[in-house]
């Protein structure tokens, strides 16, 4: 078996909402797996952690919980 060109696992990320006890839930347990000379497209509605998924993977953004790796 070949090392993924993108690895994601387990990503969970949570922004907390400033002066009030909650957080938003915006990656919640993603799992996703690009193997080299693959081509992946994310698709969704308005919110549903497209740009934050793709900031994770190029390191941007720290997830919450799990990890993305690209070429492993």
């Amino acid at each position: 078996m070949t090392d993924a060109a993108v690895a994601v696992t387990a990503v969970t990320k949570t922004f907390p909402i400033p002066f009030k006890r909650q957080s938003i839930v915006a990656v919640r347990d993603l799992n996703l797996r690009v193997e080299p000379g693959q081509v992946y497209g994310l698709l969704g509605p308005n919110g549903s952690g497209k740009s934050t998924t793709l900031k994770i993977i190029l390191g941007l953004v720290t997830p919450s919980r799990g990890k993305a790796e690209i070429f492993g």
